[in-house]
């Protein structure tokens, strides 16, 4: 699985795009480049939940239809929320939490109240990712969180309540945009279109395995 953050709107992946799986993919896709072969857009709203002072919700992706059921297909996901009074965290298929800082005494620990600076740290809100009025091709003012994953490599969402609230009886509604583009793809294999990718001749969409993102070099 790869995220992304995208500061300018950029179109959803389309037919003939190419996508090159770098880093520490499972063997299957490591390394390989896929070409797109053709693409469905499909936006899905969810209520998942009331949230009160510090409370959780959990959202495994697999229970709410975004496994990729077979093979070669791809999903990329742009997701946004409404301004629930919290904060949403990313649990990677590893189980753990890694949008952390590179310095180990400032890593995530959501619900942990006796480290109010750690558990600030590699969240998402509605500020970074907004529920409103996205469009197909283009992210803005929404949905400005994206992944790319492919089947059985998932990351669970971890809804938590504000628990720097002072006032313990407010409770909000989580209403969470998925925008899912269910993309077919097919390997590349011409050696001179590899070379040109490679090389970086030629500029495609690089889907960085999460593992990797902000640690290249360490």
């Amino acid at each position: 699985m790869s995220f992304r953050i995208l500061n300018l709107p950029q179109p959803l992946l389309q037919p003939g795009d190419i996508v090159w799986f770098r880093g520490n993919w499972p063997l299957q896709w490591r390394g390989k480049i896929f070409r797109i072969s053709d693409a469905l857009p499909l936006i899905r709203d969810r209520d998942e939940g009331i949230i009160g002072h510090d409370d959780e919700i959990t959202v495994d992706p697999e229970d709410i239809g975004l496994n990729p059921d077979r093979d070669p297909f791809l999903y990329q996901l742009r997701i946004g929320f409404n301004d629930f009074l919290g904060r949403a965290y990313v649990r990677w298929p590893s189980n753990d939490f890694t949008m952390q800082l590179q310095d180990p005494d400032f890593s995530i620990a959501p619900g942990d109240t006796s480290a109010n600076q750690q558990q600030l740290i590699g969240f998402l809100d509605h500020q970074v990712t907004k529920k409103e009025n996205p469009t197909f091709l283009s992210p803005e003012p929404g949905l400005r969180f994206e992944f790319i994953w492919v089947r059985d490599q998932l990351p669970s969402f971890l809804f938590r309540g504000d628990a720097g609230s002072t006032a313990e009886d407010i409770f909000s509604k989580v209403l969470v945009r998925y925008m899912v583009n269910i993309c077919g793809i097919a390997e590349v294999d011409d050696p001179q279109l590899i070379e040109e990718i490679r090389s970086g001749a030629l500029l495609v969409t690089q889907a960085l395995h999460y593992s990797e993102v902000g640690r290249r070099g360490l």
